[in-house]
């Protein structure tokens, strides 16, 4: 009985303390502002991301890049607007115009000390024969993976007119036929190849992109100049055929379209498509036997040097070259893009470039080079 006493007093003596302990106080956690969880949960940027994310916030101080080109007013439009619904802190100020008269305004300006414009887009004749002087590397601003890598890119590669592949960057791959005709004119079966246009029941009837010129016209020259089965006897004979040379793209067209002229020699995608619309009766000739060549069109690159806007510029660039600017680009123009990933459906058949087709690449320098030489002949042809 003692015993038994004894083990409950013992026992009530440990519990007392158990059960009169302070109970710990609960731990108090920090409080973490909103801003400081959003940090906490977000992705750390860090390579060519935080490189792109600095660029924009430096961009959007800026506000603004200011581009010279040659597109269309279309194109130009479209390129505005798709830009500015990705990056509307940017503002861009678009001056359309040709090669030849836009270099001259560089030029004169840069005699004035006034540094105006960010980045040209126009052929690789004014950039490589007049804007060269005025221009960085371009490879240091491309800083979008999709942009620099080569698997993106027709032929693996990014292609630069330029043999040191630094200052002119070409985006487009642009194939035509070369010539467009009046369907209650000519018959589409009568022209198989160039040698056609020197037919003497065409004489007087033939508008052309004049080839003394840098543009088209002088690209087409240069393909026929170059030529085994067509060369300088070639242009001789078209010569003798009076056709009226122009520098107006638009003029070109309507004026075959509305039946002044039979035939459009260099016809401007975009403005044939727009009198094909409405019904008139003007379309391109199927793909002549002798081929033809390929080009930049109006669409290579130069970066100028001291930039007003070059973060802005950079911004524009890496936008411009990746699928979405390159897709508006081609759709709005009609040029294949170089990017592999941009759709074709939208391409007329022989606008799309055939990877078995060798064309003659005359957007490349050492054609570009030849150029002052062609000149001089087809001055001496054309009066």
């Amino acid at each position: 009985m003692f015993i038994r006493f004894a083990y409950l007093v013992i026992g009530f003596v440990l519990i007392i303390p158990v059960a009169c302990a302070p109970k710990a106080a609960p731990e108090v956690q920090p409080q973490v502002s909103r801003e400081t969880a959003k940090v906490q949960t977000e992705t750390v940027k860090t390579g060519w991301q935080a490189e792109w994310d600095k660029l924009i916030q430096a961009a959007n101080k800026e506000g603004e890049v200011v581009i010279f080109a040659q597109a269309e007013p279309v194109t130009r439009n479209n390129l505005i607007e798709g830009f500015n619904k990705t990056f509307p802190g940017i503002k861009v100020e678009y001056t359309g115009m040709g090669g030849s008269a836009i270099a001259a305004r560089i030029t004169a300006e840069r005699r004035a000390g006034l540094y105006t414009v960010d980045l040209d887009i126009h052929g690789t004749t004014t950039a490589l024969a007049q804007l060269r002087s005025f221009a960085i590397p371009i490879k240091p601003l491309l800083i979008l993976p999709e942009v620099k890598d080569p698997k993106y890119w027709w032929g693996n590669k990014l292609d630069f007119s330029d043999e040191a592949e630094e200052i002119n960057l070409v985006m487009v791959i642009s194939i035509n036929p070369g010539v467009g005709i009046n369907t209650d004119l000519v018959n589409p079966q009568e022209f198989t190849s160039w040698w056609d246009m020197t037919k003497p029941k065409w004489k007087g009837k033939i508008i052309a992109h004049d080839p003394r010129y840098a543009g088209v016209g002088l690209a087409s020259a240069t393909f026929w100049y170059l030529h085994p089965e067509l060369g300088i006897d070639f242009i001789k004979a078209f010569a003798a055929n009076q056709p009226v040379l122009s520098q107006d793209r638009r003029l070109i067209v309507e004026s075959v379209a509305r039946g002044k002229y039979a035939i459009a020699l260099g016809p401007a995608d975009a403005f044939l498509d727009e009198f094909v619309d409405l019904g008139m009766p003007i379309r391109m000739t199927n793909m002549l036997k002798e081929g033809t060549f390929e080009s930049a069109g109006w669409a290579s690159l130069v970066a100028m040097d001291k930039a007003p806007h070059p973060n802005a510029r950079t911004v524009f660039l890496n936008w411009l070259l990746g699928k979405e600017g390159q897709t508006i680009l081609s759709k709005s123009a009609g040029y294949a893009s170089r990017r592999l990933d941009v759709p074709t459906d939208h391409l007329k058949s022989w606008a799309i470039p055939d990877p078995n087709v060798n064309y003659l690449p005359s957007h490349k320098e050492k054609y570009v080079n030849m150029r002052d030489e062609i000149v001089q002949k087809l001055k001496e042809v054309f009066p």
